[in-house]
């Protein structure tokens, strides 16, 4: 299936396993560039590696904490620099440990909420500009299935499920159109 995106720029965060490297090479396969991101610069190294490899096509792999600010801005900037532009951003990240609701700390909320909102607030703030500028541009948040079906053992996802249909509703990308491919 040609999904038009030849040519496009995606970035993919927590993408050196699982759903985000799935995400990735498939993006790779429809032709576009991709820069990716994860915690571990030694599995994403091998990710990267190993697309390149399948596809013959350049990765640009960056390690990085998707809950730090100034990080994701730098990532950001330093994905324009080869390929000129960005057009796609998927954030993913994985979920939360899993604990009782009387065994979760306050710091343990903290750490949730940055994981799975303030990394998709930070990605947003930082490529929601220049996708506007370019006047085309894909917003893709992944977070747990919790939010759609809630796991009785995870309270931090049933707790944040109601925040991610309420920030789907709220997204600039969702009151401001942008042009067709």
């Amino acid at each position: 299936m040609d999904l038009g995106l030849t040519g496009r720029v995606a970035v993919v965060a927590a993408a050196s396993k699982g759903l985000g490297r799935a995400v990735a090479e498939e993006l790779v396969r429809e032709g576009a560039h991709i820069a990716l991101c994860a915690r571990t610069s030694s599995t994403l190294a091998e990710t990267a590696a190993d697309i390149q490899k399948i596809t013959g096509r350049r990765v640009f792999p960056q390690a990085l904490d998707v809950t730090d600010s100034k990080a994701v801005a730098a990532f950001i900037t330093a994905v324009e620099a080869p390929f000129g532009k960005l057009d796609i951003c998927v954030t993913n990240s994985g979920g939360p440990p899993s604990n009782s609701f009387k065994s979760t700390q306050p710091e343990d909320w903290r750490s949730a909420v940055d994981q799975l909102l303030m990394r998709t607030v930070f990605f947003t703030r930082e490529t929601l500009p220049r996708m506007q500028k370019n006047k085309w541009g894909r917003l893709i948040t992944i977070t747990s299935s919790a939010v759609k079906q809630p796991w009785t053992a995870y309270c931090f996802r049933i707790r944040l499920a109601p925040l991610s249909p309420a920030w789907r509703a709220l997204s600039p990308m969702n009151t401001r159109p942008m042009a067709s491919p």
